[in-house]
């Protein structure tokens, strides 16, 4: 039979009927070892971070396709220009359940799971994440010092457990980048400290949308917030039809809020509409309500306001 090779469809590899290889795709098994090639799934390498070394060592365009598992990184998987379209997904992706099975637990590890410097088109999907527990601590570090274009990071549970003043699931362009879409995820942000910032730190992203995550705000300080918008050179932000949870066990009058800027944003080049928000009692901050263009939101699923 004639070698058909490899397609691709929802980002998971398969074989024609007859097809011999697998492409340029990397397998991780947390039951393997890490002296396997990684080139078949009955060969998968052992550790998350040696499936993306090696694929950073064997041309862009590459898939890391992860079975279900746990993980514990022993360092930073650090993706740059090597990494340029690689996929990083977990080989069954639900959303909203996303990661059940497939586990990356980084306490007592380095502070970030993932950081994206210089990698464009970088997909990541299906984990459920527990970020170090530290003042820095976060899941996914896209631009901290290189700009990054067409980030996807979709259908993942990121928990922060004990959420430190300047921990976040997410951070979004400390380098200018552009073309970010977040979107499917669980973001649960709680702990002992009371002023836990973003779930979601977004600086200096354009062009950029934050879709469709589920947000559960544990801490009742003024600074907690889904979306932390920690610059006012954003432009062309969208925050669109998320649900933002506030959760803290007896606080009548929740401080946090969905989304919280410091400073004043253009108006109307940053826009929030059709986000939904629970037991949150000011959503929105003074310098959001003045500056973003707000659409139809809902608060407290009854009452409905707009700009």
């Amino acid at each position: 039979m004639t070698d058909m090779g490899t397609f691709k469809k929802s980002g998971i590899p398969i074989l024609y009927p007859g097809s011999s290889v697998f492409g340029n795709t990397w397998f991780v098994d947390a039951s393997a070892s890490d002296s396997n090639d990684g080139k078949t799934p009955d060969k998968g390498v052992a550790k998350i971070e040696t499936g993306v070394s090696r694929a950073g060592e064997n041309g862009t365009d590459a898939t890391v396709l992860v079975r279900q598992g746990f993980y514990q990184p022993a360092s930073v998987m650090a993706l740059t220009s090597s990494h340029n379209g690689i996929r990083i997904l977990a080989d069954h992706i639900m959303p909203l359940m996303a990661g059940k099975n497939t586990k990356i637990y980084n306490i007592g590890g380095p502070d970030q799971i993932f950081t994206l410097n210089g990698a464009h088109n970088v997909e990541i999907a299906g984990f459920r994440m527990w970020p170090e527990m530290a003042q820095t601590a976060t899941g996914i570090d896209i631009g901290g010092t290189t700009g990054c274009v067409g980030t996807w990071i979709h259908d993942n549970a990121i928990i922060n457990v004990e959420a430190a003043e300047m921990a976040c699931s997410v951070r979004m362009g400390t380098a200018e980048c552009q073309y970010i879409l977040i979107e499917d995820n669980l973001f649960h942000c709680g702990g002992s400290v009371a002023a836990a910032t973003g779930i979601i730190d977004w600086t200096l992203a354009t062009r950029s949308m934050v879709r469709n995550n589920h947000f559960d705000i544990i801490r009742n300080a003024a600074t907690s917030c889904g979306i932390f918008v920690s610059n006012a050179a954003a432009p062309r932000g969208r925050i669109v039809g998320n649900y933002f949870n506030g959760t803290e066990v007896g606080v009548a009058d929740m401080v946090a809020q969905a989304v919280y800027t410091a400073q004043a944003m253009t108006a109307g080049d940053f826009q929030i509409v059709g986000n939904h928000t629970v037991n949150l009692a000011a959503p929105f901050n003074a310098y959001v309500l003045l500056n973003c263009a707000l659409g139809l939101n809902y608060i407290n699923e009854t009452a409905a306001v707009s700009a």
